[in-house]
């Protein structure tokens, strides 16, 4: 398996994940951290989970932590969402197909975005990326 650390700015969601985690008996360290100021160190995760957050300024600190081959996974909110919970102001939304900019470093190895819109007139909003970092040789 792997180690896991969580890391929140919520009290609150660190203590609900720690919870249901020990009652699944999985093992995962949560760290109240506030990853805007003290983002993850350099080639320190292979796998990185990050899920209805945005803060544009740490994607670089996101892809420089992840280890050569390591595998990041990103879903959070587009500017087409209307369905709660989701954030008021715009700033923490993607525009179409940012995702994909913010992680153009990266090899992609899954993406979608989803603005449907059902009868409820309320929008999924969500893009999902999963990329990989990987050292791209030149052949001979």
């Amino acid at each position: 398996g792997l180690n896991t650390a969580a890391w929140d700015i919520s009290t609150v969601a660190l203590s609900y994940l720690l919870d249901m985690s020990e009652s699944r008996n999985l093992n995962i360290i949560t760290e109240n951290r506030d990853v805007t100021t003290n983002p993850p160190a350099p080639d320190s995760f292979d796998v990185i989970v990050v899920a209805n957050f945005l803060d544009r300024s740490i994607i670089p600190d996101i892809i420089s932590a992840l280890r050569q081959d390591g595998l990041v996974y990103y879903q959070t909110f587009t500017k087409s969402r209307t369905k709660k919970p989701a954030p008021d102001n715009p700033l923490y939304k993607l525009d179409m197909n940012e995702l994909l900019q913010l992680f153009d470093k990266l090899t992609v190895r899954y993406y979608r975005e989803d603005g449907y819109c059902g009868t409820d007139d309320e929008c999924q909003g969500l893009a999902m990326l999963v990329a990989q970092k990987t050292i791209i040789t030149a052949s001979t």
